[in-house]
């Protein structure tokens, strides 16, 4: 739980949880919403004051990896998204028979390289392991400094 600054499984979210997050010295709202399909219909109801998006994908669950591509493209097609710094990480690199970095940029339709200003607004990638504690800083990190520049 990185809003917790712990290390444990995590389980799935079954209800938006709101929670704060310390990034560098800037207190952040988050909002971990529940990622199964029938959450899925909640979201738009927290798009209107959205500053930034984390989208975790599964990088080990390669069959759902299609799911994870229609739902970004869903996102970056929202209106009241656009503009909004997208950060996606690849998580669970750690675990045997997760995809590479160019296998999950491929498969979610993010060829350009990490830092790429697309038509919609920026979009970054990252591979990470959370149970390892690896890869989501950088991440995290890049989508504060978006944020607050859109902001200031």
């Amino acid at each position: 739980m990185l809003a917790e600054d712990s290390i444990r499984a995590h389980e799935a979210a079954h209800h938006p949880d709101a929670r704060k997050l310390i990034i560098g010295n800037t207190e952040c709202t988050i909002f971990d919403l529940a990622g199964h399909q029938q959450a899925r219909r909640s979201w738009r109801h927290y798009f209107r004051k959205v500053w930034g998006i984390v989208f975790v994908v599964d990088a080990a669950d390669r069959a759902r990896l299609p799911e994870a591509r229609a739902e970004i493209d869903a996102l970056l097609e929202v209106e009241g998204l656009t503009r909004v710094p997208l950060l996606v990480l690849g998580n669970k690199i750690d675990l045997p028979g997760a995809v590479s970095e160019e296998e999950f940029r491929t498969a979610l339709g993010l060829y350009n390289p990490p830092f790429h200003m697309y038509e919609k607004g920026p979009i970054k990638v990252c591979m990470c392991s959370v149970i390892m504690q690896q890869g989501y800083g950088y991440g995290f990190n890049w989508l504060l400094k978006q944020v607050l520049g859109m902001h200031n």
